[in-house]
């Protein structure tokens, strides 16, 4: 992940320097064994564990990455695929932790007599059991840290673009006043992409890559505008294009146009965002 969660560096980095480790103490690592879970295991075999962890948070972060600009970008399964990415990472970290504490519960089990806590695991070791419990916990952990890391990820994305509509908003101002129009509509109309992205960010679509085009049909269909917007998005749209590549020297009339539509399209954003969250507090 780019911005705050880990990006494909962390992952691949991870992987490969795991990979390379394997590969130099292998005959080092392979005459290594310990008691684990009534059975003699060796360091490189838990080694292998480790790196099939790792290649699977990079398998679903190159996923992730292909997804951007096809159909599919925002579709449910391909949303997750960071948040698994983040899972099989956080899992290879803690992998140790837990193969340490099983390796302790095995060894004391061995010389201490523990009864067996509840019937349910009669006929199973303790060794076993406890190493179970311990595994379950070490998955919830890497759970909540993804997610912790996935929401963190989506409120500081939506935060950026926050701040940088206000910045274009303000920009925009000023070169209105200077009667600097084609760069006004440009800088307004990146305002409301910026909007919309905060938006769709807010409801944990990933906009990363998406066309404005992309980004207006998406905001239509989840309620964030509504669709009497569309033909005035799209004039608007071009009005960019055309200052953008100086096509047009733009009357205030014009420019008059695109500042009242603009203001309507955000009054309506925040009004839509007020009605949805007092029928979620209701």
């Amino acid at each position: 992940m780019e911005e705050n969660a880990k990006d494909k560096s962390n992952f691949l980095v991870a992987f490969l320097a795991a990979i390379l480790a394997l590969a130099i103490f292998k005959d080092n690592l392979v005459n290594i064994n310990i008691q684990f879970l009534y059975n003699e295991v060796s360091l490189f075999e838990l080694g292998i564990i480790f790196v099939g962890l790792l290649g699977l948070s990079s398998y679903f972060y190159a996923l992730n990455y292909i997804r951007y600009g096809t159909r599919f970008q925002n579709k449910l399964f391909f949303r997750w695929l960071i948040s698994l990415a983040n899972f099989f990472y956080d899992l290879a970290l803690l992998f140790p932790l837990l193969t340490i504490f099983i390796w302790l519960a095995d060894f004391l089990v061995s010389i201490i007599k523990i009864p067996v806590i509840s019937p349910i695991f009669a006929g199973f070791p303790i060794g076993v059991v406890l190493g179970s419990i311990g595994a379950i916990i070490i998955s919830i952990v890497a759970a909540l840290i993804s997610k912790v890391q996935s929401a963190n990820y989506r409120e500081i994305r939506a935060r950026l673009f926050n701040n940088q509509a206000e910045y274009e908003l303000q920009l925009a101002e000023k070169l209105y006043k200077n009667e600097l129009y084609s760069g006004y509509i440009i800088e307004i109309f990146k305002s409301v992409e910026m909007n919309l992205r905060k938006k769709l960010e807010e409801k944990n679509f990933d906009t990363k890559n998406m066309n404005v085009s992309s980004l207006i049909r998406l905001a239509i269909s989840e309620g964030i505008l509504s669709g009497q917007y569309l033909a005035g998005l799209n004039d608007l749209r071009v009005m960019r294009n055309n200052a953008a590549h100086g096509d047009i020297k733009f009357t205030k009339e014009q420019t008059d146009f695109a500042h009242d539509l603009v203001k309507n399209i955000l009054e309506e954003m925040d009004n839509l965002d007020h009605k949805n969250n007092d029928l979620d507090n209701s």
